[in-house]
């Protein structure tokens, strides 16, 4: 991937390598058009210009759409969602997508899934409870991790 492209991206938005890595593994998470777009910007070196003649959209849509989608695959909260998947049934995980990675509201996801708009609020709001809980015990065994690690450090030091 060109390191200059993505350096000088939508709004001149500074990627470290480590997303950069990111990005590219959850491309695949994207729906194919999506991921085509990302992939021709990234890795084709098409300019915003070429690429929104190429999909019948401004040079100024093209590179707002590349900077949401960028943004939302660097959120962890879908990757977290598809991690724990066995607690959470296909209709959220669903919901979830069309949330968390599409950007979609909850209305359009409603009509999508054929579900009230009442229904989607209270999936997406039951996720990010969930989602809240799950970064909670993360951080505290990672601090009891850590803490354990500074223990073992300092009995060596003695």
């Amino acid at each position: 991937m060109d390191m200059d492209k993505v350096n000088s991206g939508p709004k001149k938005s500074v990627l470290l390598a480590e997303q950069v890595e990111l990005l590219q593994w959850r491309l695949e998470l994207l729906a194919p058009r999506d991921r085509v777009l990302l992939e021709a910007y990234y890795r084709g070196n098409l300019s915003l210009r070429k690429l929104g003649w190429l999909c019948g959209l401004s040079e100024c849509a093209v590179a707002h759409r590349i900077e949401k989608m960028s943004l939302r695959l660097l959120n962890k909260d879908y990757t977290t969602i598809l991690h724990y998947k066995k607690g959470i049934d296909p209709q959220q995980r669903k919901v979830a997508y069309d949330h968390f990675l599409l950007g979609l509201g909850y209305q359009t996801i409603a009509d999508r899934h054929k579900l009230s708009y009442h229904a989607v609020r209270k999936i997406i709001e039951s996720l990010k409870q969930w989602l809240s809980a799950t970064e909670a015990k993360e951080t505290t065994y990672n601090q009891i991790k850590g803490e354990k690690n500074d223990n073992i450090h300092t009995r060596k030091d003695l």
